[in-house]
């Protein structure tokens, strides 16, 4: 991608080179580092954010980046000011940094830095155009963001963000991947949850067109969806009609998405749940039009997970589903390959831990986050689900 000339506008950005650990380098030799957020931008080329001790009670930021599938990691070079963190990042939750590339160019970290602050620290985004070789610190003040950045993803030249405003509503930003001109689109704003967990949000690109939600595990308060005429209209969250529990969809194709509902969500109640359906079945909804319209396809043949369970979509394709399914405070990937009929657990995690962060970058390779109490790690697969294996930053 041809990266685009800056523009006068970019006074509000301050230019730094970095080094690989701004902010304090590991002591002591650490080579065990938690990963916090992944971002591929080929089916082979991939970034990894992390975090690892570098002092009694001190914790620094890692960025490293892998050239074939997740196989192998390499330091690469962080911003300065992201270097050194307040405390191990909880997970998941605002205070975890986030990273997305767009091409091996141009890339985003963002989330919440250390500083001298009643909150012990503040929004920040920065940005690459070089690859890595150099980051410039976005002042998110200056476009209109007063929160830390929800979600943040690149396609098709182009980049878009979630961030709070004043009235404390959501909406989304967006600037040309190769530069820093970021502008709020006109006519998208979001209603934050009225209660529950801590509010999150997600966008999901497929080149030109593209979806974007926020909510918590209450529901969804607010979404959007790109037409391929580059206009952002509003989207009905793909579960609202069967209790609105909040969904990231997968997006098979521009046109075909797919997710996976809980009947009833939070509140226990669904107006129009498929024939037999009970509350709390996960069932597998498709859209063959956009998202513009989600239909049942088949209950899942799994067993209905806990109050604070959960069972997500990771990777989809017509035939094989695989998900993250909680039950009993068992954590497992299992998949199918019939659709979502019949499952078998491809890898087992077990109590008191969670599969955060899961990155696709293809039909065969996949990425997850694995945290638990004793820390985080990878697992990969490059089967296309069929089996997983754990992997070391």
């Amino acid at each position: 991608m041809s990266v685009i000339r800056r523009l006068a506008s970019l006074a509000a950005v301050a230019a730094v080179v970095a080094s690989p650990f701004s902010g304090g380098a590991p002591s002591g030799g650490a080579t065990d580092v938690n990963p916090l957020a992944l971002s591929f931008v080929s089916a082979s080329r991939g970034y990894a954010l992390g975090e690892v001790a570098c002092g009694t009670g001190s914790w620094c930021a890692t960025l490293s980046r892998t050239g074939d599938a997740g196989r192998t990691w390499t330091t690469a070079r962080l911003p300065a000011g992201v270097g050194r963190l307040p405390g191990p990042a909880p997970f998941p939750g605002v205070g975890v940094l986030g990273v997305a590339f767009a091409d091996p160019r141009d890339g985003w970290v963002y989330g919440w830095a250390p500083a001298a602050t009643r909150a012990g620290g503040a929004a920040g985004l920065w940005s690459t155009h070089d690859g890595g070789r150099t980051w410039h610190r976005v002042d998110l003040a200056a476009i209109g963001v007063r929160t830390p950045v929800l979600a943040l993803a690149a396609a098709h030249d182009r980049a878009y963000l979630i961030g709070g405003r004043l009235d404390q509503r959501y909406g989304l930003w967006t600037t040309p991947a190769g530069d820093d001109a970021w502008r709020r689109v006109p006519g998208v704003t979001w209603l934050p949850p009225a209660g529950g967990a801590q509010v999150t949000g997600a966008i999901v690109l497929r080149g030109r067109v593209g979806w974007a939600l926020v909510g918590n595990d209450r529901g969804v308060t607010g979404a959007s969806r790109l037409l391929a005429a580059g206009r952002w209209v509003p989207w009905g969250a793909p579960c609202a009609a069967v209790g609105d529990s909040y969904v990231v969809p997968t997006a098979l194709s521009a046109r075909a998405l797919e997710v996976v509902c809980s009947i009833g969500g939070f509140g226990g109640y669904s107006a129009h749940a498929p024939p037999g359906a009970r509350l709390g079945d996960p069932w597998l909804y498709a859209s063959t039009d956009g998202g513009a319209r989600f239909v049942p396809v088949r209950r899942l043949g799994l067993a209905p997970p806990t109050l604070l369970g959960s069972v997500s979509p990771v990777l989809l394709t017509r035939t094989t589903v695989v998900v993250v399914s909680e039950s009993g405070n068992a954590v497992a990937l299992r998949e199918s390959r019939d659709g979502g009929a019949r499952f078998a657990v491809v890898y087992r995690v077990g109590r008191d831990a969670a599969i955060g962060a899961v990155d696709v970058a293809s039909a065969r390779v996949a990425v997850a986050i694995v945290q638990s109490g004793r820390g985080a790690y990878l697992v990969r697969s490059a089967d296309g689900g069929r089996t997983w294996s754990r992997s070391s930053l």
